[in-house]
């Protein structure tokens, strides 16, 4: 099984606010055999920098974490080859830099353990 993690994160307005959109896909080492993953998971989470810095987000998903310097999101799709989240992410007037790490995990049970694909921004 192929694995493939795609995270697209908007330029940050002056009002500090940007929109998120990471991707996790998978596909079979053998084409469409089997077509999709028994589940396969996206996490998207976000780090604050900056003294009193803090960051809170929405969007689809369920979240990891409630505001403070770190925000998450993931959503789990079972039976398919495809996990998408998107949403918006703000920091408050003293965040200097928000970081992104997104994360996918899939598992086909015929190849064994779970793989899992990372992109940082």
């Amino acid at each position: 099984m192929n694995l493939k993690k795609a995270m697209a994160v908007a330029v940050i307005t002056l009002a500090g606010v940007a929109a998120f959109a990471p991707a996790a896909m998978a596909n079979s080492k053998f084409g469409n055999n089997p077509k999709n993953a028994a589940w396969i998971k996206n996490k998207a989470s976000f780090s604050a920098t900056g003294i009193g810095a803090s960051v809170s987000g929405s969007g689809g998903g369920v979240s990891t974490s409630n505001g403070g310097a770190e925000f998450g999101r993931e959503w789990t799709n079972t039976n398919n080859w495809i996990a998408d989240l998107s949403g918006n992410v703000c920091g408050n007037g003293l965040t200097l830099y928000i970081g992104a790490n997104s994360e996918a995990v899939a598992h086909v049970p015929q190849y064994g353990t779970p793989r899992s694909a990372i992109a940082r921004v």
